[in-house]
């Protein structure tokens, strides 16, 4: 069930961004600069690479596993600094090159911490995997203002 409503948010998600003009000029850059890092943040670990650690969000991958079932996994610690809850999610993954689609998603309440897989099912191995990360604040229960973000920005991730 759970896997089925992060593949109807990834659809959804992903028809939004499709009907808007500008979607992909704003995919190939962050829509504003991070700001400075927040110092009463919890730092990364030695053995955690950071994707996106500012005022609102902070993102890191602590590594990988493989999944019998599943296949790769992003083995992930995302904070959400904001006070309201937002909506985390991979757009544009490539595996060594590939496209994917992980159909990854997760809400994250207000000042919260989730460590996570994120799965990459057609994959049992991977030298680097790039996405853009976006960040989507609720503004009322249940709805989302897919126009603007908290985060959005391209990361590549060298495993």
């Amino acid at each position: 069930m759970k896997r089925m409503i992060c593949i109807v948010l990834a659809a959804m998600l992903l028809l939004c961004a499709c009907g808007s003009k500008g979607v992909q000029a704003e995919a190939k850059s962050p829509t504003e600069p991070a700001p400075a890092e927040d110092p009463a943040a919890e730092p990364a670990e030695e053995d955690e690479t950071v994707v996106a650690d500012n005022d609102d969000v902070a993102f890191f991958i602590t590594g990988t596993h493989v999944d019998k079932e599943y296949g790769l996994a992003v083995d992930c610690r995302i904070e959400n600094k904001t006070d309201t809850k937002a909506y985390f999610t991979w757009m544009g993954v490539k595996v060594d090159g590939e496209d994917t689609d992980p159909f990854w998603g997760e809400n994250i309440p207000a000042g919260e911490t989730l460590e996570t897989p994120i799965y990459l099912f057609d994959f049992q191995e991977a030298d680097s995997v790039e996405f853009t990360l976006m960040v989507i604040k609720e503004i009322k229960p249940g709805t989302y203002d897919f126009g603007n973000y908290i985060y959005k920005g391209e990361f590549a991730y060298e495993a």
